[in-house]
């Protein structure tokens, strides 16, 4: 089905870019707005705002930074420049303008599958790499408490680093900082998303 959940004490702000929200993010556009259309969150983190609106009786806030198939590496450029913002310098560029950033509780990270998919022979480094990051989202985000880390799924194709990024992922529950969310049986998977049952299964299994 395509319900996505459109409450009114959800918000999100700014806008997704038109270059699947890659950078250098237009620095005008930084509106509050219902996550509808270019302010759009998708149904799993709609969801999730949906199941803390009605859980804490508050109105509740998510900043999308999400990029189609983006690496660790466009994520990782993270150093306070936003005089033209791009990878985590927009989440970073979003916190500040909407007032958030030293409010923020948590952030939910969903990524891993550029790196899984790479091809033979190139070097491993996603776990190193996140390794660093998180020190950068302490640095720049030091209202975070907690990271929750969705875990890959399980492909099925031969690609030879996947089961190296999982176990890197399932690695990070012995880090206090972080919450580690399995997504193997999440329902709809086609081999890269979910249906919305899907991501409504998710965010029910997170929240």
């Amino acid at each position: 089905d395509d319900v996505v959940y459109q409450g009114e004490w959800v918000r999100s702000f700014g806008l997704v870019q038109g270059n699947d929200n890659y950078g250098p993010y237009n620095l005008a556009d930084t509106l509050w707005s219902l996550p509808v259309g270019r302010a759009r969150i998708g149904p799993w983190a709609a969801e999730i705002g949906r199941l803390l609106i009605e859980s804490e009786k508050i109105p509740i806030s998510i900043i999308n930074s999400a990029a189609g198939s983006s690496s660790i590496d466009w994520l990782s450029i993270l150093d306070g420049d936003l005089s033209g913002p791009d990878g985590g310098n927009i989440m970073l560029y979003k916190g500040i303008k909407s007032g958030t950033l030293n409010h923020v509780k948590s952030l939910i990270y969903r990524q891993g599958e550029s790196e899984a998919a790479q091809i033979y022979g190139t070097p491993y480094l996603w776990g190193t790499k996140f390794e660093a990051l998180k020190l950068k989202y302490k640095k720049y985000f030091p209202a975070f408490k907690l990271i929750f880390l969705s875990q890959n799924n399980v492909y099925e194709w031969r690609y030879p680093q996947a089961g190296f990024v999982r176990e890197d992922q399932r690695k990070q529950i012995y880090d206090p900082y972080m919450r580690v969310i399995a997504t193997a049986g999440i329902k709809g998977f086609d081999r890269l998303h979910y249906s919305n049952e899907g991501y409504r299964q998710s965010a029910m299994e997170q929240f």
